[in-house]
């Protein structure tokens, strides 16, 4: 039984998939071969209908690393929560990565985030430093959400730094150990037992907000960390934001997250 699986979304993603399953693959290998700790693991890549090369890209990295990764294509691109839930049959391990096809994972990481996860016992979710390629931090974890965060960032980026600032937790230095109440989604760390009490994302979202949403589920149950000392390199492919289509994606999750949490707290 794998001690972790590691879930990679796909859609169009001919240019990251292999560099991520690589990453993945090489850091794991060389641990093995330097000590005898090392974990099992296993890499499930769930495909939302990609019309690219993606599908042969996996195939191919199946049979240069066999009985590592798991290839599970559907025939709709049912968004990124769905696509991850599709891998819960799969999660057999003490732990789970969700993984953007851009991020790629240093030699050794993996079993930091799991000696970190064995040394906090009650943090169902850790979310690590992020960083460009260049090594610059990315500033990924934020407070919970409001619709005025929200228009900020998407129409006022270079207005009210202050409040930017404090969404993004900057004052927090990003140098130790705290609780985080909204985890990006392109990198998430889960105790396993927590991602399946809480059965996975909400696949109404089918994009953008399903982290935040999660993460909040996450610290009803359990709680969610940022380790300063362990990181993921993230690409961040920020022109996807610019297109007019997943803007109106990205409105229709505020609204539901909106509706979501405003009617749940009206609940208590």
């Amino acid at each position: 039984m794998p001690d972790i699986t590691l879930s990679i979304v796909t859609y169009n993603s001919e240019k990251h998939i292999r560099k991520a399953i690589d990453g993945i693959i090489d850091g794991m290998t060389q641990v093995f071969e330097e000590s005898e700790a090392a974990a099992d693991y296993r890499i499930i890549v769930v495909d939302n209908a990609s019309t690219d090369g993606t599908a042969g890209i996996v195939r191919k990295a199946q049979t240069d690393y066999p009985g590592l990764i798991e290839w599970l294509p559907l025939k709709t691109n049912r968004g990124f929560g769905a696509g991850h839930n599709h891998a819960l049959s799969l999660m057999k391990g003490q732990y789970h990565a969700v993984v953007n096809p851009d991020i790629v994972v240093p030699q050794g990481s993996l079993l930091e985030m799991i000696d970190f996860m064995n040394a906090h016992p009650d943090c169902g979710l850790m979310t690590p430093r992020i960083i460009f390629p260049d090594g610059r931090l990315q500033y990924l974890c934020k407070h919970n959400p409001t619709f005025f965060d929200l228009f900020l960032r998407l129409v006022l980026k270079n207005s009210f730094r202050k409040r930017q600032d404090w969404f993004e937790m900057r004052d927090s230095g990003y140098d130790r150990i705290f609780p985080v109440e909204y985890a990006s989604g392109c990198f998430m760390f889960f105790r396993t037992e927590v991602f399946l009490q809480i059965h996975g994302f909400d696949e109404r979202f089918f994009l953008y907000l399903e982290d935040a949403d999660i993460t909040r589920r996450v610290n009803e149950v359990s709680q969610t960390l940022f380790n300063p000392c362990v990181q993921v390199v993230h690409e961040w492919q920020r022109d996807q934001h610019r297109k007019l289509a997943l803007m109106w994606v990205n409105l229709q999750s505020w609204l539901y997250y909106w509706w979501k949490w405003h009617t749940r707290g009206k609940n208590r």
